[in-house]
């Protein structure tokens, strides 16, 4: 699915990736559904990603290790963003040979 262009207006989106106890996550991955851009946040969870605007709203996943990874719809491409990733805790399990 490509992402419908209505003009040729650049727009940036901008936020902030934050765990659950709103510490930034520092270095998290942040795509585009359906195209190939993206970005990585700085190391205080900061991004920002310039793409020309879209006809109707859009789609983003933000990851990181070690927590779960969450996509949400923009609507408003004028507000800043906060997406609060989920803390994902793995027990690693060592076996006896």
């Amino acid at each position: 699915r490509e992402l419908q262009q209505s003009t040729n207006e650049i727009i940036s989106i901008q936020g902030e990736i934050i765990g659950e106890k709103e510490k930034a996550i520092p270095f998290a991955s942040i795509s585009i559904c359906g195209s190939n851009k993206g970005t990585i946040a700085n190391e205080e969870g900061l991004f920002q990603l310039s793409l020309q605007k879209p006809s109707s709203s859009i789609q983003i996943t933000a990851s990181s290790l070690g927590y779960f990874s969450d996509t949400i719809t923009i609507l408003d491409f004028t507000s800043p963003l906060k997406i609060r990733l989920k803390e994902c805790i793995t027990t690693l399990q060592i076996g006896r040979a």
